[in-house]
């Protein structure tokens, strides 16, 4: 801004004061080449795409195919330690081996430069001037090795919690992340690669000033972060407003905000973390029976990543494919869509209902184009009911994905704890939390949300009006399953639907 604005000064006054224009148009060229590199749109992101964070390099039979049905993009370590082992020398060969494995099922790479090498600061996060050039040369290696097959290539995995050790320093990530990026952007054969950063573990606003301040937006091509909350993922939306209104502050180029990792855990108790952090804390708000079930981690991946398109957020990285080990009550070996048993290529795991959301929504959405959130008649209680209408090709009219989130406030705020629906997120305070219209309780008893709104145990009938006059319509649930509801529009375009926490995909029948 600096620059732009000294530009500017400098034009006026060399018009102004009637100096040689053309030694005036040669000076401002040169200062607009300086410009370029503080302005230019580097990277081009993939198209928009729901994925999963996985964690392997080579696939067991049948689990790429299993990841395709559900998933476009995949979110993988690209572990420093693990490639160079010893000084100067890379060893890139088991993501040659991922790389063409993804490919064959059309899915894409999103990796991350992470982690310490016991070659350098002692395994720690690199601070020191050989540490911070020896992961730049890693970093600049490794994208040229693998440039042109559209990765997104992410600084580092959530730097503010326990992944940036000693302890998490904005300021040392900083000089890292602007380190690698002004090597990148310098280099005329890997420039227009896409980088990302910092991938924070939740809505860090103190981290991403700082990160801000050093000027990391002039050098990325999105901010990314991890929205994990201890409820339902419609609360992140105002988040990433909260976000998009700081980056402005500090850089005129409209980023796109990504979500590159998010997830809910199914662990049973006592759901023991096994390590500590903002995620582990906090990886999804426990029922009273000690852990979210698995219908709701379902409900909770297809509200996600509708929320998020709803967000004009691109990409969207569930936490994770698989369960991760074989002890339920661990949480970090629970946030998986299918079960941690391998059983044979062609079925690898058992599906979760979470995958079967996953695959649902792929199956009828992922080539269709987000049209905006629909205004529904009745209820009245609208800020918690969800119409989204989507542009699909092979149909004239748009498919509609269409949840609710209860019934409203209410006039009391006593009802069971299984009826209680989060509208809050950890921490809120009683005036936010009731100025949504929510009930606020703390302590909260049991694993209860704090700040709630009635979750109704039967279904909420929603009225709004559709794009076609007397269309029918076919209702499917996220396990794919069409099931009997046949709505029609009325000839005023009127549509009513019976609306769970649990979406549906509201479809134009054929006949």
């Amino acid at each position: 801004h600096k620059l732009q604005r000294a530009a500017i000064t400098f034009t006026q006054v060399m018009l102004s004061n009637n100096v040689n224009k053309k030694l005036a148009m040669q000076r401002l060229l040169a200062i607009g080449v300086l410009l370029s590199c503080f302005s230019h749109v580097w990277g081009a992101l993939p198209a928009e795409a729901w994925g999963v964070n996985i964690h392997f390099t080579s696939a067991r039979p049948g689990e790429m195919a299993q990841i395709a049905k559900g998933f476009r993009i995949t979110r993988m370590d690209f572990t420093w330690g693990a490639i160079e082992r010893t000084r100067g020398q890379y060893d890139f060969s088991a993501y040659d081996t991922l790389l063409s494995e993804l490919k064959q099922q059309k899915i894409g790479a999103y990796w991350i430069l992470d982690y310490g090498n016991s070659l350098y600061d002692g395994g720690l996060a690199p601070t020191s001037a050989g540490a911070i050039a020896a992961f730049v040369n890693f970093s600049v290696a490794a994208i040229r090795h693998f440039r042109g097959n559209d990765i997104v290539w992410e600084m580092w995995n959530e730097p503010n919690g326990g992944f940036w050790q000693p302890k998490a320093n904005a300021t040392a990530y900083a000089v890292l992340a602007t380190a690698v990026g002004r090597a990148i952007r310098s280099a005329p054969d890997i420039r227009s690669e896409t980088y990302v950063g910092p991938a924070l573990s939740g809505f860090d606003m103190a981290y991403f000033t700082t990160v801000f301040e050093k000027g990391l937006l002039d050098l990325w091509d999105a901010v990314s972060v991890h929205p994990y909350r201890a409820g339902g993922p419609e609360t992140a939306v105002a988040d990433y407003d909260a976000l998009r209104t700081l980056m402005r502050k500090y850089s005129a180029r409209d980023l796109p905000v990504l979500c590159g990792e998010w997830g809910w855990s199914t662990c049973v108790p006592p759901c023991t973390a096994l390590h500590t952090g903002p995620r582990s804390r906090h990886p999804g708000r426990l029922t009273s029976t000690g852990s979210i079930s698995n219908d709701l981690q379902a409900s909770y991946l297809s509200r996600q990543w509708l929320i998020n398109r709803l967000a004009g957020v691109p990409i969207t990285i569930y936490y994770d494919y698989v369960d991760d080990g074989p002890d339920a009550t661990f949480r970090e070996q629970r946030f998986g869509t299918v079960q941690n048993s391998y059983i044979n290529s062609t079925v690898p795991h058992l599906p979760k209902p979470s995958y079967l959301a996953a695959t649902t929504l792929q199956s009828y959405l992922s080539s269709c184009t987000f049209a905006g959130r629909v205004t529904v008649i009745t209820p009245s209680s609208t800020d918690i009911q969800y119409v989204l209408a989507f542009k699909c090709a092979r149909w004239a009219v748009p498919v509609y994905a269409v949840w609710s989130l209860g019934d409203g406030p209410g006039s009391t705020c006593t009802f069971p704890d299984s009826q209680k629906e989060d509208c809050g997120y950890y921490g809120i305070g009683q005036s936010e939390c009731e100025a949504r219209g929510c009930c606020y309780e703390v302590p909260a008893p049991s694993d209860a949300p704090q700040c709630y709104h009635h979750q109704s145990p039967t279904p909420v009938t929603l009225t709004f009006t559709s794009a076609a006059s007397s269309q029918c319509f076919l209702v499917v649930n996220m396990k794919g399953e069409i099931t009997p509801s046949r709505p029609c529009a009325t000839a005023a375009g009127a549509l009513t639907v019976a609306a769970t926490a649990q979406p549906v995909l509201v479809v134009p029948a054929s006949d």
